[in-house]
């Protein structure tokens, strides 16, 4: 097939677009495989495949859908993964880590993370972990 001058931008876009996209679901489901609990894991597993079966619909010319969804998937792996870091921190009786510790300790965590300017005011502190860290169960529409 002959493609357009235009393809091979879109075509180059979507192989990258893709490549994160297989890379973001490999650490979803490396974080769900860390869940203590096998029921948890079989709710996590069921729902991080909804959500990349609902992004796959995405029209791969609508970049700015597909940025807030790689960004909305990015954060929801983040969360998981500092949970993750609170639970094996109270397994080991060592103090709770900050989410910017549990991101640094990971390097891969640790290089996805954006940094931040030090002219823009800082967000608004985030409340204490809770005690019994579990992520809430996905909810069914």
């Amino acid at each position: 097939k002959l493609l357009a001058k235009g393809d091979m931008t879109t075509t180059a876009a979507a192989a990258a677009t893709g490549a994160a996209s297989r890379a973001l679901y490999r650490r979803c489901m490396r974080a769900v495989r860390e869940m203590p609990l096998h029921e948890h894991r079989v709710t996590w597993h069921q729902y991080t495949r909804n959500k990349f079966s609902e992004a796959s619909m995405i029209d791969l010319r609508d970049s700015s859908r597909i940025k807030r969804a790689m960004d909305s998937g990015v954060e929801e792996v983040e969360r998981m993964e500092y949970l993750h870091s609170v639970r094996r921190a109270k397994e080991q009786g060592a103090p709770f880590p900050t989410a910017t510790e549990a991101a640094t300790t990971d390097t891969k965590t640790a290089a996805a993370t954006p940094t931040v300017d030090a002219t823009s005011p800082s967000p608004s502190p985030s409340p204490s972990p809770s005690p019994s860290p579990s992520p809430p169960p996905p909810v069914v529409e």
